[in-house]
């Protein structure tokens, strides 16, 4: 099997139908998307900082949950604008909004301002990543495409990691705001790189936004969370009249779903049981990368580290996640996907209960060792199923439904993670403080990855996916 040249050097990648794909557009769209990651990380070292300097205690975890929010709601619309404006255009709008919610994020004179940037930070983030994928899918060979995920991945997990060190970095310097700064600066290297790159063809001039079904998912998955967060407070009442509304909408999307021409989401790919697996699995995936990127540096940083540790503690988590993902492929096909989850669910829990120990500790050298410990564990077992889950869903859907398929994934992911911001948060309330003073709570991720893990394996036992060699499982 042939390797694929990373996007920094060497020649060019040929498409399915021979035409050479130039390296620097495989360069410019994935760094492109790495910065849109990258952006969902940067902020967590400073929000102990952020909630101080705006009074926002209660309220500075909507700046990472309102960005995941963001771009996970906008993926698939980000899609169908790839089909109806073309390649340059809506790349192009996806950049822009993200510079002026980076702008408007380093420049923000309070919380609320602050949080309405980093929705539009994710709605345009929530373009970069999919349509930098679809744009290279649409050039390449189904085998390159496989191969180009694993680069995906690569890339993403280094650049979710950079997001804390520049963080912390800016901190050091005496403001946060430097952070969206450095964000705003390299945003420029995408842009000379892509420059007269891009396509203007437009594929499909007859499909129309599902407006209405982004706005009911929107609502729900605003509801359900604000609900979380209530409940962190004692709030019962209102936190209950957020969730049904919130369940009120989710009722109403899937009936607008099923007979939408284009749905936002296609639920009806959930009856194939691999793809609702995968569903599955991603949630706890995004759950326990993004809880924990968020969560750790709290930890550490109520321990006593200093900025440096603060910056580096999920560096582990991240280069877990990228070495088990470059190799988690071919593992699928000599083990199977179930034994790749039959390792991962217990490595999970174990990572929970070893963070719970580290966090409660006195001893600082102990907290420090703990977290590292349990942030590699963490990453080790979301690598091991990272790609070989998504390629399973993949090779179960419809040839027609490959890139709602995709998309689903993707949404579930970030859906995973922001429910592993808000819900340790609320559970750190409920108990009276917040993650870096009740680092019990950190077993939720343990337990959490468990439990969908446990789901995981007795859906694809089912459905027959994942056996391995002679199995389906996907190459």
């Amino acid at each position: 099997m042939s390797t694929l040249t990373p996007p920094s050097a060497g020649p060019e990648i040929t498409s399915a139908a021979d035409r050479p794909v130039p390296a620097r557009v495989v360069a410019g769209v994935i760094f492109g998307g790495s910065l849109a990651v990258m952006d969902a990380t940067v902020v967590v070292p400073a929000l102990d900082t952020i909630a101080d300097q705006f009074g926002a205690q209660g309220t500075v975890g909507w700046l990472v949950t309102a960005y995941l929010l963001a771009s996970a709601v906008t993926i698939p619309l980000w899609g169908r604008a790839l089909d109806v404006w073309g390649e340059r255009a809506a790349y192009s709008a996806a950049l822009a909004v993200f510079a002026l919610g980076t702008l408007l994020a380093m420049i923000s004179p309070n919380i609320a301002i602050l949080v309405g940037a980093r929705v539009l930070q994710g709605i345009g983030g929530g373009g970069l990543t999919p349509l930098g994928q679809a744009i290279l899918a649409g050039r390449c060979s189904p085998q390159q495409r496989s191969r180009l995920q694993i680069w995906y991945t690569i890339y993403y997990a280094i650049f979710a990691a950079v997001g804390p060190f520049i963080g912390a970095a800016a901190l050091s310097l005496g403001s946060w705001r430097m952070s969206f700064a450095v964000l705003l600066v390299a945003l420029i290297l995408p842009v000379l790189l892509l420059r007269g790159q891009l396509s203007t063809e437009r594929q499909d001039r007859h499909r129309r936004f599902d407006l209405p079904g982004a706005a009911l998912l929107t609502i729900a998955l605003l509801g359900i969370l604000v609900a979380v967060q209530l409940l962190g407070t004692g709030q019962v009442l209102p936190a209950a009249l957020s969730a049904t509304i919130g369940g009120v909408a989710a009722t109403a999307f899937l009936r607008h779903a099923r007979r939408a021409a284009d749905p936002v989401l296609c639920p009806g790919l959930l009856g194939r049981r691999p793809i609702g697996v995968g569903v599955l699995i991603a949630v706890a995936n995004g759950f326990a990368l993004f809880g924990c990127i968020t969560a750790l540096p709290m930890v550490a940083a109520e321990a006593g580290a200093g900025p440096a540790f603060i910056g580096m503690v999920v560096v582990p988590l991240t280069a877990g996640w990228t070495v088990l993902s470059a190799v988690s492929a071919k593992l699928t096909l000599r083990v199977g996907l179930r034994v790749l989850i039959l390792v991962a669910g217990p490595l999970t829990a174990a990572a929970g209960a070893v963070l719970v120990l580290a966090g409660t500790s006195p001893d600082l050298a102990v907290v420090q060792l703990g977290l590292l410990t349990g942030a590699t564990m963490a990453g080790v077992a979301a690598g091991l199923v990272a790609i070989p889950n998504l390629m399973a869903a993949q090779s179960a859907a419809p040839r027609a439904d490959l890139g709602a398929t995709t998309a689903l994934v993707m949404f579930a992911r970030n859906l995973g993670g922001m429910l592993g911001v808000a819900i340790p948060a609320a559970l750190a309330g409920a108990l009276g403080g917040t993650v870096g003073t009740r680092p019990e709570v950190l077993a939720v991720f343990g337990l959490v990855g468990l439990g969908m893990f446990a789901a995981g394996l007795v859906g694809l036992r089912r459905s027959g996916c994942g056996e391995g060699p002679g199995g389906a499982a996907p190459a």
